[in-house]
């Protein structure tokens, strides 16, 4: 717990970095200019066949109601920027009132443009938040609740060089702290640092190449007779990123994972990575776009390492007209658990949603999501289905 707090004050002291820099003498003769303020809730009202995602037997459905308000505030200091972001969560419902939630996130950022090659970005936050059953490989049928976990995070990024430069380097650095508050899976907490460097060389007008290493060293919590799952996890990729005006942008990368746990027991896991993300524009109306990734993820599970998760998903925004807008979406994982057991899950998404504007202030919407995953292990399969009416407030 010494480290914990340790890491919290480090995040503290990030936070307190952005402050000194506004009061630093170069910039004292500037004054800050608040540039904007945005605030908007959201209000949902809807129906889940399957809350926890669990196999048949444990099923729960419930209608519910979820509130969703959303600050930013933007302020100028020369040509420095600095942001402000809360976004909460608060479900509530009808009859089982053990799910219930409420997801908070609080981001403070400075983005410094210290000269035309050369510029940072600097931020601290914190985040208490609900795990969707879908994100992790743990299966939900013990369990009555969510499970809420707190993060505390420092972030600073360093970029030398511009979009329209021949080379661009990136470097940046993230600190996390999480600290799981129920479920007893106090055995998931841990410190994670993880660094990133990046660099892009232009050979032609719309085309890059793109080169990246990440290294992520994960320390957790040493609880009594649990798995230790100390690991460190190396990522090393090359390929391309295109931006070609009002047509296509994105990028596509290949190249090799390793995560090594400490504990001989835990199973390590190397080779392939991949990750695409491109953005096509066929028309001014419509945008699709397609991601896909390949990566290794610690565990939830008690005495287990990690898993492999292969995610495919494809994405539509039509607008049908300023004030009607489409949103549709199918998602398409695969899971393959480092474990004797041999579980695999093939996991399917499929999302649609229809907005329409009254005026520049209000927005009323539905949307319907169907999930499901199959696997080799009965335990883990389950199917949901989840509609929801949406009225959304703005005001800026």
């Amino acid at each position: 717990m010494e480290v914990l707090g340790m890491c919290k004050k480090n995040n503290i002291f990030i936070a307190a970095t952005l402050l000194t820099a506004i009061s630093s003498p170069s910039l004292a003769q500037t004054k800050l200019e608040p540039t904007g303020f945005l605030a908007e809730a959201t209000t949902l009202v809807g129906y889940d066949d399957n809350i926890l995602r669990t196999s048949e037997e444990y099923e729960k459905s419930d209608a519910f109601i979820q509130l969703k308000p959303e600050l930013s505030l933007t302020g100028l200091y020369g040509k420095h920027k600095f942001v402000g972001e809360y976004e909460g969560l608060y479900s509530l419902y009808s009859d089982h009132s053990e799910v219930n939630y409420n997801d908070h996130r609080l981001d403070l950022r400075g983005i410094f443009d210290h000269s035309y090659n050369l510029n940072t970005v600097i931020s601290a936050g914190y985040i208490r938040q609900h795990e969707e059953p879908w994100d992790t490989d743990r299966i939900f049928n013990d369990f009555t609740e969510f499970t809420i976990f707190d993060r505390y995070y420092g972030d600073f990024k360093v970029d030398y060089g511009r979009e329209d430069s021949q080379g661009r380097l990136t470097f940046a650095y993230r600190n996390t702290t999480t600290d799981f508050r129920n479920n007893d899976q106090d055995y998931r907490d841990r410190i994670e640092n993880r660094y990133t460097g990046r660099f892009y060389y232009r050979i032609g007008a719309t085309t890059r190449i793109v080169t990246e290493a990440i290294y992520t060293t994960a320390d957790y919590d040493e609880v009594t007779d649990e798995f230790e799952r100390d690991n460190d996890n190396i990522v090393v990729r090359t390929g391309l990123a295109w931006d070609i005006t009002n047509l296509i942008s994105g990028e596509v990368k290949v190249g090799y994972q390793k995560r090594d746990y400490d504990l001989e027991q835990a199973i390590d896991s190397d080779g392939l990575s991949y990750e695409a993300e491109l953005k096509w524009l066929p028309s001014t109306y419509t945008t699709w776009k397609l991601k896909a990734r390949r990566l290794t993820l610690d565990s939830s599970l008690e005495d287990t390492g990690g898993f492999l998760r292969s995610l495919y998903s494809l994405e539509l925004d039509h607008s049908f007209t300023d004030y009607t807008k489409l949103y549709g979406m199918v998602r398409y994982t695969d899971d393959e658990l480092l474990t004797s057991t041999g579980r695999e899950d093939n996991g399917y998404a499929a999302t649609l949603s229809l907005k329409h504007s009254l005026n520049r202030l209000i927005e009323v919407g539905i949307a319907a999501t169907y999930e499901n995953r199959d696997s080799n292990i009965d335990a883990a399969i389950f199917t949901s289905r989840t509609i929801k009416a949406t009225f959304k407030l703005t005001l800026d």
